[in-house]
Formats: structure tokens, sequence, C-alpha cells
């Protein structure tokens, strides 16, 4: 706390709301740090269709590891252990495609026993209406095995449009969900509509609607956000996060 620019007086109080559509426990968890970190290690968990070999990830997720350790280094951050493993059987079977958020939040619960500050990376054969989606704005960044522990990204949905995207394009869906983990919202969303807070992050508003659709798309932002990791998407090329957006993300409790 807050979610938005770190630059607030000391001794400011917060108030936090809680929704939730079930009656269940409240735990408070009371975290700090006295520096910001440099490294963000990932726990890539393979839900249907190809997985690791031998503890190591397939080329196709090698490549998006790669991409995003340079999007991360343009935060002066870098990926650091990786650790890939595989569901079996009929849990494999039961969400490797996912239709709904309450199957998203069954999903992220299997990230319990993890056993070190580390996003857990989910990767699913399809989504119903989504190539990536984070448990939360900001997720259980430094808690395991809830609903809001990790991302789930829609894999063989997002290597199907790698040839028409731009070649950083698998680096990107992961940094944005990553983005969202640690709070960030889109700095514009499709109807032109803005609800991030931080203000280095341009906003591309529906003057920029050159096609009167009511829709922004990424070609209509140029120069006016869609550069920026966490425009709401698709994504250009060469995407960057904001100077505000890169210190908040270097003191998020899961970088080390």
């Amino acid at each position: 706390i807050p979610n938005g620019d770190p630059d607030f007086p000391l001794g400011t109080s917060f108030t936090a709301f809680f929704e939730t559509g079930r009656t269940s426990a409240v735990q408070r968890i009371v975290v700090d740090r006295d520096a910001p970190g440099s490294v963000l290690d990932f726990t890539f968990v393979y839900v249907g269709g190809e997985g690791p070999r031998d503890g190591a990830p397939p080329a196709s997720v090698a490549r998006m590891i790669a991409q995003l350790d340079a999007l991360l280094a343009t935060t002066d951050l870098r990926v650091g252990t990786t650790r890939h493993f595989a569901m079996r059987g009929a849990s494999a079977r039961m969400f490797e495609a996912l239709d709904s958020d309450e199957e998203v939040g069954e999903l992220l619960t299997f990230s319990a026993g993890s056993p070190r500050p580390a996003i857990n990376v989910f990767l699913v054969r399809s989504g119903a209406d989504f190539l990536g989606i984070s448990g939360g704005a900001p997720g259980a960044t430094v808690v395991h095995g809830t609903r809001a522990s990790g991302i789930a990204i829609a894999w063989e949905d997002v290597l199907s449009i790698e040839p028409m995207a731009p070649p950083d394009q698998l680096g990107t869906v992961i940094g944005h969900e990553t983005g969202h983990f640690v709070g960030f919202l889109h700095t514009t969303e499709i109807d032109g509509s803005v609800l991030e807070p931080l203000s280095d992050t341009p906003e591309c508003s529906l003057a920029q609607d050159l096609d009167r659709d009511g829709i922004l798309l990424p070609d209509e932002c140029v120069g006016f956000g869609a550069e920026n990791v966490m425009f709401w998407g698709p994504f250009v090329p060469g995407p960057r996060f904001s100077p505000r957006q890169s210190r908040i993300l270097r003191n998020a409790m899961v970088i080390q």
C-alpha cells in the first residue's frame, strides 16, 4: 500500500475494502522491505499440452522467458530461477481449457506448497476470453495456494497468433500479467476509460478513436500509451514500463 504513485506523505493512513462471493476467514500478513530488489523468480506449471523435459522448458517457453528477461532488464530487473512442473491426470484434463474466472481461481490454488517467493505461471491450453489473466491486481504476491496466487496464460492461443504478432509478443503477454499481479491496472481501457493512477503513463482518450467504433486499437493510440506494457492490448513492438511502474515493480514483495 499504496498501489499508485510511490511519492506519498509519511504517516498516511489507508482504508482497504474487501469484496468476496463467499464467507471466509480474513488472514492478515504483514511484509516489508528495506530496499528494492533485482531478481524475479517464476514457477511454471504446464496444464495439458507440451511440458518440460528433465526440468527444462520447451523451446517456445524458453523463448518467452528470454523475451521477458529483456523486458524486465529495462526496469533494472532480471528473471532469476525458473522451475518447471507438469500437471498430470484428471486435474490437467479438468483445467487445460479454462471457461470461467471461477476455474482460474481454482487452478491457482494448486500453487500451494511452493517453497519460495516466485510468481506461479499456469500454462493452460486455452482460455474462454483471455490470452493471460492474473489472480488479482494485485495478486497474492507472498502467499501460495490461494485463488489469487499466480497468473494463467492460454499458451496454445498465444502461440497461434505469434506469427502475426510483434517479435516480443510472448514476453509481453507474461510481462503484462506480471504487471497486473504486482498491482498495475491498464493504462487505458478498450473504451477509453482510465482507472490507473500513475502520473507518468500516457492516456489514450476517445478523441483518438479514428473510426468512431468506440474501441481504442493500438494503432490509434501510438504516441498515446499503446507503447506501455499495461495498455489494454494487443501489443505494439518494443513495449516498456514507465519509470514509476518500474520503481513500484522493483519494490514488489515478490522481487528478491
